[in-house]
């Protein structure tokens, strides 16, 4: 069962990490290594979408399926899964305002709907920990910039 979870404290302004994970939202090939995919079915409002991405580690690839919404009073991203064939769940990013530095912290919680349906997949818990590094390291200016986004399939 994927529950995975971690935590980052980071030097930039809370603000700033923020428009991070609202833009992860629409470009999450910035955010979390694997991304091979994107694609927007539908959109809600300004920060509700229905987004299909792809992720591959290298070992196993996993189409991933989810509604998004974001949370400007409460600086949260939530990522729930639609119509998932092995997994019901979410994923929740949330960024806390510290005196000196910023925390983020996201957590996985995917139930297997059922257990005989489990197959070979990525490794959730280090992608899930890279994702939150790699912002880390976009906020305190220590990468390069952004690559070009991933291949785009037309909307449903």
């Amino acid at each position: 069962m994927p529950f995975t979870q971690y935590r980052a404290t980071i030097d930039a302004p809370a603000a700033l990490v923020w428009a991070m994970m609202k833009e992860k939202i629409r470009r999450p090939d910035k955010y979390i290594p694997g991304v091979v995919s994107v694609e927007f079915p539908q959109e809600f409002g300004p920060h509700t979408v229905e987004r299909i991405m792809v992720l591959d580690d290298g070992k196993a690839r996993k189409t991933v399926h989810e509604i998004i919404t974001a949370d400007d009073t409460t600086k949260t991203v939530i990522f729930k899964l639609k119509d998932d064939p092995v997994y019901t769940g979410f994923v929740i990013n949330m960024v806390f305002d510290g005196e000196a530095a910023t925390d983020l912290d996201c957590t996985m919680n995917w139930v297997p709907k059922d257990k005989s349906l489990l197959m070979r997949e990525p490794n959730w818990a280090t992608m899930l920990k890279n994702a939150v590094l790699q912002t880390k390291k976009m906020a305190e200016g220590k990468l390069p910039p952004a690559t070009p986004p991933p291949r785009r399939r037309a909307s449903l």
